[in-house]
């Protein structure tokens, strides 16, 4: 059956949601794609609209995440629904539902590992059998950290043959970049979750079939390749792969200081109710952002080292973005995710056509790659080392 929509960006009143239609109107990447916008309040979405220089004539849905008829009325009119709508653990879960019963492939921005748990657990087997492809993590959490390390194994195998056994990669950002509100109402929600949720969150290998947040999702890549069939395992890891991820400072007192900022911030929000109660009320609230001044001064650099087991072989990627990778930079990457979807089928990892809950690596790998790069603000090159 034919759509209205290629993609449906759900959410579009928001503060990254304003950034997607602008880049979906703007890229020379999504010239070809149809979009519509859509959210709970018409006005909210036409304000949004109007700040992100769309035209008035742009299709908009109205949709509300506790009104499962409105949801499932959405996902009928479109190939992807593209959601920034969080925090996902309380208005993600009918979207996630109705796409996998529809056939609608579904992109999001989640940092949230017991959501992405649960969505996994329950919607597998109706995704698998719709061939619907739920794509979770599509932002600056966790494209990077995904598609470098599928990039830094891809490169490993080419300078060592498809038989080395992959050991350890490590991948190292730094970064400039700024919170929102958004961010913050998710930070909440994760904080205030049941004891369980909290205990899943922090299991390193929660999403993995077979850790924080960025080396759960490639956990979860590796275990997806690991048990895929042959004309994916090509891709796989290996068993002795692992991963780690770490912010670079500038020395080792920046460090050290930034470390303590971490961790005292962290305990203060988990152990002081107050802290929490007063930085709700009086710092960033849902909808609030950085200026378009602090988005375009943003930056990122991620170094991602696999190694061989054996040390013989050593391969780096160096990936880097222009623009705030929280912001700009994310809603980049989630709209290019939707727009591989959309617009290279054909072209995709075998793994995309089975469909289900995968990732922007396994469901996407080098296509979303030279998609991000056709963009003009993300790079990934290649350095390669031979040990003696």
């Amino acid at each position: 059956m034919s759509k209205a929509y290629d993609i449906v960006v759900y959410g579009a009143s928001g503060f990254t949601g304003q950034l997607v239609v602008r880049h979906l109107l703007s890229s020379p990447t999504a010239v070809k794609a149809k979009f519509a916008v859509a959210g709970r309040s018409r006005a909210k979405i036409e304000t949004g609209l109007k700040a992100a220089g769309a035209p008035a004539t742009t299709p908009i849905i109205i949709a509300d995440s506790a009104d499962l008829a409105s949801i499932v009325a959405m996902v009928q009119q479109t190939k992807v629904v593209l959601s920034l709508v969080g925090p996902y653990t309380k208005y993600g879960e009918s979207l996630v539902a109705a796409c996998s019963e529809h056939g609608v492939h579904y992109c999001d921005l989640t940092g949230e590992a017991p959501f992405v748990a649960d969505m996994i657990a329950k919607y597998t087997k109706q995704a698998l059998d719709s061939r619907s492809v739920l794509l979770f993590a599509c932002g600056f959490d966790s494209v990077p950290s995904d598609l470098c390390v599928f990039l830094a194994v891809n490169e490993l195998k080419k300078a060592a043959g498809d038989r080395v056994q992959v050991g350890k990669v490590t991948s190292a950002v730094s970064m400039k970049a700024y919170a929102s509100g958004g961010t913050i109402d998710t930070i909440w929600t994760m904080l205030s979750g049941s004891k369980e949720s909290k205990r899943v969150g922090a299991n390193p290998y929660c999403l993995s079939p077979m850790g924080p947040y960025n080396e759960q999702i490639v956990r979860r890549s590796w275990g997806i390749l690991e048990s895929a069939a042959p004309s994916s395992k090509v891709l796989s890891y290996g068993p002795d792969f692992q991963y780690s991820e770490w912010l670079k400072c500038a020395n080792p007192i920046s460090a050290a200081i930034t470390s303590f900022v971490f961790l005292t911030g962290f305990a203060a929000l988990i152990l002081l109710p107050p802290v929490r109660w007063l930085l709700q009320k009086y710092w960033l609230q849902p909808g609030d952002g950085p200026t378009v001044a602090q988005q375009e001064g943003g930056w990122v650099k991620m170094d991602t080292v696999a190694k061989s087991v054996d040390k013989k072989h050593e391969v780096c990627i160096v990936m880097r973005g222009k623009g705030d990778p929280g912001y700009s930079g994310t809603a980049k990457m989630i709209a290019e995710c939707a727009l591989a979807l959309v617009l290279d089928w054909d072209r995709l990892p075998p793994l995309a056509k089975t469909g289900g809950p995968l990732t922007p690596a396994t469901a996407l790998g080098h296509v979303l790659v030279e998609r991000l790069e056709a963009t003009g603000s993300f790079s990934f090159k290649t350095e390669s080392d031979k040990k003696d």
